[in-house]
């Protein structure tokens, strides 16, 4: 509990309450996110995009600007208002930011891939994230210093 989770495209999709595949069936999931991944017959999202953080997170403070990708058959239906949206994306310079990217208590979930090559902070963030929870519930803390 209280661990930071990141979930990129199909991670999202796991995370949802259930998938509708383009026969019209549907597949139970997680159930975190309060949303469904539809598949359409045809329709593919494929562009690269610039990536903002708009509230703190766990790939870092707002502000941080990186680049990815979005390549998807699925959509989401529309997430609940109550749902934070931490990132913003941008398909090219000048255009207009919309959110993307969901925060559930610990969960940050996203349908863009990020290329980590491009702000190389966005990972030295989520392991950061991650080392004080370790370290707190398993006493490795006092440990780890006095080696």
């Amino acid at each position: 509990a209280g661990r930071p989770v990141y979930a990129e495209c199909g991670g999202f999709m796991y995370l949802a309450e259930a998938i509708q595949d383009p026969e019209g069936r549907w597949h139970p999931m997680v159930g975190w996110f309060p949303v469904q991944a539809i598949f359409p017959a045809a329709g593919l999202t494929l562009h690269y995009v610039r990536v903002r953080i708009e509230e703190s997170c766990c790939l870092g403070p707002p502000g941080t600007e990186a680049r990815g990708h979005e390549f998807h058959r699925s959509r989401m239906t529309a997430m609940p208002t109550d749902i934070a949206r931490v990132l913003a994306i941008a398909e090219a310079p000048g255009d207009t930011w919309r959110p993307e990217g969901y925060r559930r208590g610990s969960v940050l979930a996203t349908y863009v891939h990020q290329h980590f090559g491009s702000q190389p902070s966005l990972p030295m963030h989520f392991v950061a994230a991650c080392l004080p929870v370790r370290c707190t519930q398993t006493g490795r803390r006092a440990r780890e210093a006095k080696a």
